[in-house]
């Protein structure tokens, strides 16, 4: 039976007796990352898989803390991902390239991304929004992640800051890296010459989508959630060139971002009629410890918000509402 070493690279790591070192000397790796809220906005990156065919290198983000002064795992975290003679392969890769920069400062190149691949093998025409990974797996007969058991995400909502690592975390995680090299070499068999140039920019492109651009976050009433419904949200950002996600709450929000101030504008105002223009004027976020007096009220509109500072703001910005009669866009 095959089997995976699993190593848990963490501030007291040997780097050098893990064998991480060697890492360097690879020219494709596998890699995932598993946190806390994937897919809305303060989303927290915990774990990052490195994997080789043999073994599955886990940097503890919780305890590395980037925020911190860098250590030597960091670092080496950083020219992996950063390299440009090593391929990362990675299933939808825009959380990846997003949640890196924000928490480690790692501008993630040269993906092989297996959703976009899928996306332009398959002819499908969205690219923005990806395929899962099983039915990416499927379709080129390579071999299945069985389902999650959700359970242990709703009975702690922080599962994977959760320490030490358990048995059932270390599966979780080995997991859905351990068949992306085996998919990333049907790919390649399956691609036309043709193909390949266009699979690689829209690598690039989903990478890329989250990290760069403008953002911004609609309060959503509750009574709407059931009529902003994935068709419903894939039709508004076909008509803004915006991507939107959304989080149940409390409170219920939905995550906008852009390539462009107009479109996200556009993105904005297309989700007006689904907002609660009575519904409290910051959101209850307490782990960013911040108090509502220090910031005051804001009308619904753009003229007043600073996009330069965008990136720096990320922490605060997606605190604002947006509600009222409309404003001037």
């Amino acid at each position: 039976m095959e089997t995976t070493a699993f190593r848990v690279i963490d501030r007291g790591a040997d780097l050098d007796v893990l064998g991480a070192t060697h890492l360097v000397e690879c020219t494709t790796l596998a890699i995932g990352c598993e946190g806390v809220e994937f897919g809305v906005p303060g989303a927290r990156l915990a774990l990052v898989q490195v994997y080789t065919p043999d073994t599955c290198f886990v940097f503890d983000i919780v305890d590395l803390q980037p925020e911190e002064a860098p250590t030597p795992a960091l670092e080496l975290l950083k020219s992996l991902l950063e390299s440009s003679s090593i391929v990362k392969v990675a299933h939808d890769s825009k959380w990846h390239g997003l949640l890196l920069k924000q928490r480690c400062g790692i501008l993630l190149s040269t993906v092989h991304d297996t959703a976009s691949w899928h996306a332009v093998l398959r002819g499908m025409g969205d690219t923005l929004h990806a395929t899962g990974l099983n039915e990416t797996l499927h379709a080129y007969g390579c071999t299945t992640v069985p389902p999650r058991d959700t359970a242990g995400y709703t009975a702690n909502p922080s599962f994977w800051e959760t320490r030490p690592l358990t048995s059932q975390m270390k599966l979780r995680a080995l997991q859905p890296v351990k068949v992306l090299l085996a998919l990333q070499a049907a790919q390649l068999r399956a691609a036309t010459p043709a193909q390949v140039p266009r699979c690689h920019d829209e690598s690039a492109a989903n990478v890329a989508r989250l990290r760069e651009g403008t953002w911004d976050v609609v309060y959503i009433h509750p009574t709407q959630l059931r009529r902003l419904d994935a068709k419903k949200l894939r039709a508004l950002e076909a008509k803004t060139s915006s991507f939107v996600a959304t989080r149940a709450g409390p409170p219920p929000i939905a995550f906008v971002h852009a390539h462009s101030d107009s479109a996200l504008a556009a993105g904005v105002e297309a989700l007006q009629k689904y907002t609660d223009p009575a519904s409290p004027r910051l959101a209850p976020f307490d782990e960013m410890e911040i108090e509502p007096d220090e910031y005051g009220p804001r009308e619904y509109g753009f003229g007043d918000f600073d996009y330069d500072n965008r990136g720096a703001d990320y922490d605060e910005f997606w605190y604002y509402r947006y509600g009222g009669e409309g404003g001037e866009v």
